[in-house]
Parts: C-alpha cells; sequence; structure tokens
C-alpha cells in the first residue's frame, strides 16, 4: 500500500486547486458601522462597491495572510500578494454572483433560512434551536438577527449558484489513471554539483565595485519610514466601569452549558511497535505477532510498565509508556477509540495506527463531570467585564473617530475626550515601532503604512485593543552613497562573480556532453564527482539535493532520446548539471487503493476550475470600473 495520503499532503498539484478563485463566504460576517468617510472605488454594472465594504474586506484577506506568514509579514511581501487587488476582486466577485443569482431567479425561501439557521449547532441548546440564546450570541457580536439573516442569506446564495455551476462536472477513469502516472512516476539521476562558494574571489577595484553599485543601486535603498501619533483605547482602561450582577453570571452559566462540561478522560500505559508507512504486509504481520505476545505476557501477571520498558519503541519507553491523562480528541481515532472503550485495570489486543501496533493499559478513567455554577462563575465574571469593557472601547473609538472626521486638530479632539495622544520613534514597515505600549507592531505598523501624511485613519483593532492613527512624518526610499554601504556591496559583487564562475564551469561542462564527452568528463575537468540521487517522485526533496521544484520538473522531462538537461540548474546549493538514469512507472494494482481519494480530489479541481471559468466568463460580459484613486494606489504599489 502507497502512503499516497501522507505524500500528497503537499503536492503542488492539490495546491493548484487552492489557487483557483472561489466563492468567498467570510466577508459577510461582521460589517461594523457605516462611517460618513466611505466613498465609491468601484461598479460592477452600475452597482457600486463601497469603501467600508473594501476595508473589511481587505482586512480578512490580510488577517488570512498572517495566519500563513504570521507576524514576519513585510512590505515586500503584501507588495507581492496584492491583497488589497484580491480584496476588491473578492467584492467584484461576490456582486457579480449576486447579480448572476438574481437573473437567473435563485433565491432562498425564508422556510429554507429559517431551517438552516435553526441547524445551526452554536444556536442549539441540548440538540434544538434556542431563541434566547439566538438573541444573546448575536448581540454579543454587535449584530441585529435581521443583519444576520441577510447575510446567511446571501450566503446560502452564493451556495446555490456554486453548486449550479459544478453540478454537471465528472472525473473519467483515465483522468484518473493519468493523474496517477504522473503523479507516482518516479525517476533517479546523475548529477555534478557547481558550487560558488568553492570558488576563490579577489578583492574588486573601485571602477568594478562602482559599476556593480550602479547597476544594482535599488537593492540598496534604504527602507520607508514612518512618525506617527496615535489614540489607543484599551479594554483594559474600562474595565473599572463594569458592574456584573449575579444575575449575569447565573444567565451565562445556564446558557452556556457546552462551556462547563469537564470531558471524560483516561490516564494510561502504552507500549508501542513501530511500524514505517510502507511497510510490506509481512513485516506488519510479524509486529502483530509480536504485540500478541507482549499482550499475554501483560495479562499474565508481569509489570506493565516494565514491558513498555523493555520492548516499546515510543517516546514513553523510559517512563514505562506512561501517557498521562488525556481527552478522548487529543489522541488519535484507533487508540482513543479503544482507551475510552476500556475500564480501568484493562489491557488491550493490539491496536493498529499510523505508528505502528499498541498495547493499551488503562490506569484510570475520569468521568465526564460539570463544574458547579460558584466555581464558575469568577471565570464567568472575568469574560463577561472583558467582552463589556472590549465593546465600550469600541464605541468610545468610533464616537471619537466620527468627531475626527472633518476635524483633523487630532490633539484638540483627544484632549476634548480626555484621550492621550501618543507618538512613535520613526519606524520601518518591516521593523515597527519600538513604542512598548503597543502590542502588536508589525500589525499596526502594516495599518500605518497605508496611510498618506496627515491622515487619519479609521478605526484599527489590533490585539490590545482599538487604535486611531495619524502619520505626523513620512520618508520615502533614498538610495544611499557608495561610501555607506562598501562592505555590503563588495560581499554581494564578490558573490555575484562567484555565481558567473558556477554557472560558466557547468555551461561549458553541458556543451562539452553536447559535443560527444563522457557525462563525467566535465565532473573530472572541474575535480568534482558524479553523484546519484535515487529514485524520487515530482513532489517529493531530491534525495542527496532537497527539495528543489525547479530541479525535480527538469529531470521529469528529460527522456532517453534527451537524456541531459538543455542548461545547468540552479539550487539552493548552486548549479546542476544533471543527467536522466532511470525511469519508474508506478504499479496500476495499487490504484484501486487511492482511486477513491484521487477521483475526490481531481474533482475539486475540476469544479474551481469551472467556477473560474464561470466568474471570468461573467466579467468579460460585464461593465467593472474602478475610482482613479484606487488604481493610482495600485500602480504605485507596483
Amino acid at each position: 500500500m502507497l502512503g499516497f495520503m501522507r505524500k500528497k499532503a503537499g503536492s503542488w498539484m492539490i495546491k493548484i486547486i487552492l489557487g483557483a478563485i472561489v466563492f468567498v463566504f467570510v466577508l459577510w460576517g461582521g460589517q461594523g458601522y457605516k462611517s460618513r468617510k466611505a466613498n465609491e472605488i468601484a461598479h460592477v454594472n452600475d452597482v457600486p462597491i463601497m469603501y467600508d465594504e473594501f476595508r473589511i474586506a481587505y482586512n480578512n484577506v490580510l488577517d488570512d495572510v498572517r495566519r500563513r506568514f504570521g507576524d514576519n509579514l513585510n512590505d515586500e511581501t503584501i507588495k507581492m500578494l496584492g491583497i488589497e487587488q484580491r480584496a476588491l476582486e473578492q467584492l467584484v466577485t461576490q456582486q457579480l454572483v449576486f447579480q448572476e443569482a438574481e437573473k437567473i431567479k435563485i433565491k432562498i425561501s425564508d422556510l429554507e433560512l429559517s431551517e438552516t439557521i435553526r441547524g445551526l449547532p452554536y444556536f442549539q441548546r441540548d440538540g434544538s434551536f434556542d431563541g434566547e440564546l439566538y438573541q444573546k450570541l448575536l448581540s454579543r457580536q454587535r449584530m441585529t438577527p435581521e443583519d444576520f439573516e441577510n447575510q446567511q442569506r446571501q450566503t446560502m446564495i452564493m451556495k446555490k449558484v456554486g453548486a449550479m455551476v459544478t453540478e454537471s462536472v465528472k472525473v473519467s477513469d483515465q483522468e484518473i489513471r493519468d493523474w496517477y502516472n504522473w503523479e507516482e512516476a518516479e525517476v533517479n539521476i546523475d548529477y555534478i554539483l557547481y558550487d560558488p562558494e568553492t570558488y576563490k574571489t579577489e578583492q574588486p577595484d573601485a571602477d568594478a565595485l562602482k559599476s556593480y553599485f550602479d547597476e544594482n543601486k535599488t537593492s540598496y535603498m534604504t527602507e520607508p519610514e514612518i512618525r506617527v501619533s496615535y489614540l489607543r483605547f484599551s479594554p483594559e482602561d474600562y474595565k473599572d466601569q463594569i458592574i456584573i450582577t449575579d444575575e449575569d453570571l447565573q444567565d451565562y452559566y445556564s446558557s452556556n452549558p457546552e462551556e462547563f462540561k469537564k470531558p471524560q478522560t483516561v490516564e494510561a500505559r502504552h507500549i508501542l511497535l513501530k511500524l514505517a508507512s510502507d511497510a510490506t504486509p509481512e513485516i506488519v504481520e510479524e509486529k502483530k505477532i509480536k504485540a500478541t505476545e507482549i499482550e499475554s505476557m501483560a495479562k499474565d501477571g508481569k509489570d506493565f510498565a516494565e514491558l513498555a520498558k523493555q520492548y516499546s519503541e515510543g517516546p514513553t519507553k523510559d517512563q514505562g509508556g506512561y501517557l498521562g491523562e488525556f481527552a478522548k480528541e487529543s489522541m488519535i481515532a484507533p487508540f482513543a477509540e479503544k482507551a475510552f472503550s476500556m475500564k480501568a485495570g484493562e489491557i488491550s489486543e493490539p491496536v493498529r495506527t499510523q505508528f505502528g501496533w499498541h498495547i493499551i493499559k488503562v490506569e484510570k478513567v475520569n468521568e465526564e463531570t460539570v463544574i458547579p455554577a460558584e466555581e464558575a462563575f469568577p471565570g464567568i465574571r472575568e469574560k463577561l467585564v472583558a467582552e463589556r469593557a472590549q465593546s465600550i472601547a469600541y464605541d468610545e473609538s468610533v464616537a471619537v473617530s466620527d468627531t475626527l472626521y472633518g476635524d483633523n486638530d487630532f490633539p484638540s479632539v483627544a484632549s476634548e475626550h480626555g484621550i492621550e495622544v501618543h507618538t512613535t520613534n520613526l519606524f520601518t514597515r518591516t521593523a515597527g515601532p519600538a513604542d512598548e505600549k503597543i502590542a502588536n507592531k508589525i500589525r499596526f505598523a502594516a495599518a500605518a503604512f497605508t496611510l498618506e501624511r496627515n491622515a487619519i485613519s479609521d478605526v484599527q483593532e489590533f490585539d490590545d485593543g482599538y487604535y486611531i492613527l495619524q502619520p505626523v512624518e513620512k520618508f520615502d526610499s533614498l538610495v544611499p552613497e557608495l561610501v555607506d554601504v562598501k562592505e555590503e556591496v563588495i560581499l554581494d559583487l564578490n558573490k555575484d562573480n562567484q555565481e558567473k564562475a558556477a554557472m560558466k564551469d557547468a555551461a561549458d561542462s553541458i556543451a562539452a556532453i553536447k559535443n560527444g564527452a563522457e557525462f563525467s568528463a566535465g565532473a573530472g575537468k572541474y575535480n568534482l564527482k558524479v553523484l546519484t540521487t535515487g529514485f524520487f517522485d515530482r513532489n517529493s526533496a531530491i534525495p542527496e539535493i532537497g527539495y528543489e521544484p525547479g530541479i525535480s520538473a527538469e529531470a521529469f522531462k528529460l527522456t532517453e532520446q534527451n537524456r541531459v538537461a538543455e542548461t545547468p540548474l540552479q539550487g539552493a546549493k548552486g548549479y546542476y548539471v544533471i543527467k536522466l538514469k532511470e525511469r519508474k512507472q508506478p504499479d496500476l494494482e495499487e490504484l484501486e487503493s487511492v482511486k477513491a481519494e484521487i477521483e475526490k480530489r481531481l474533482l475539486q479541481q475540476k469544479q474551481m476550475q469551472a467556477l473560474n471559468d464561470w466568474v471570468t466568463d461573467l466579467k468579460e460580459k460585464s461593465e467593472i470600473t474602478y475610482s482613479k484613486e484606487f488604481l493610482d494606489r495600485q500602480l504605485a504599489q507596483q
């Protein structure tokens, strides 16, 4: 059996699926307040897209990118990803979908809407819809039922349209076979590595240094800098104003019963006999027999902990296989299902998981309990205070923001509201401000750099509260004088010369091979070795070389007629000259075991492509215009 699911989790072909245009539902949540600053930034068939819609979409896209990149999100990455353009394109796509839904009369009846909302688990208590809970949860999100129901209706319309577009998409058996043959094929290559770091360099003369600097000036530009005045509305500052009654505590406790349940837990030991993901059936059976023998010894009275120390191959071996106390969801399914079906003192038969064969001994079972109200109240009080303080901070920030509109006297307005104005040091987007009062400096910087000098931001929500920003100084990037970056330029020039020398020798080697020389001749000329990778597939790291998609792609283009790559291939370690040694096609007998998963993945890919094509066609038939200000900003970011 192939380790198919494990291997394909990171497949670049599968990632293409995720890169296709998809319908974005999340942007309809949490619309926030409508500022007087809103203006039209685009039109889709004469229907406007407003600035406040765009800001919500932009923040959602930015948050999604941060979840993938973390807070190490710099100016270059944000520009490269085109976050503003992506956010606006999502809004355009949604508007096109709604317009098309209206044309073909796709609607959501009140009954459909009601049934869908009543079926949402977070509005249910004991398996049934709870109207009081529904009202309370929406209220905490500062939403009315009407707002939520409109958004839910829009989401359902988009799902219906998506289903309509993709319902005829099918995957044939031939497509499955072709995909499988493509994905599972393997090659083995010979290669010669020309490592730039092995090439000697000389101190460059002044003319060479100046010439290199003049050609690469933009590489040495300083980062733009900014100084920002800001107002912070921290929930911590409003907590003293909050009064929580006993009725509030009891009401929350009664409305959220699941929150106060302590799930059942088990305390256990185990003995693990490991299995490789591609273990043969013979090895699997051999290990099972050994596990059964250990089980018999344990059930015959031998100390389980000592058996674990002697036989277990898992990380808890030295602790006698002790796993401690754990909840069911914290363990992989087969192990958890067995452990939670046992009583204290019981020893299991061998249980198979992705790691191998386990013998489990349950030491103790802790049944599910409910935290008493009195014990829960302190935590509830703390939570309600935090929620209400955050709400007050938000409302206060909105009130001040609306006052600032049309009145750019930042300090005066702040003084009238009793808010302190803070001012940062000069900072770059990548470093963020040095101000210790700011919890998330990178997000603060990202928001600040979207503003012009003296412009006042909308309310920005960061980790520690709500902010209003005003850049008071902005300095563009500058090209430094050569004398200021001379050492850096010398290092870069030397590295560039090494790269060119290595690439030239690799290219000369390929030219010699084309003229009839043996593949090994190039290696011998430069006192290098011909090495062999061993077999690898398109999506794996190349043995001895590493994860190099470009080299891998070229390796799979090689044929019996053209066994040597036409040009040197650049990798992390240098320049490679590669030659096909062997090609191996997959075993079609194993296709049946993964056929269903391949069909599912290909169907997703084709459905996404169908949606992509459909949206593209809609755009071509529609009139879509963008405001000059938005287009100018996009041009400036390129």
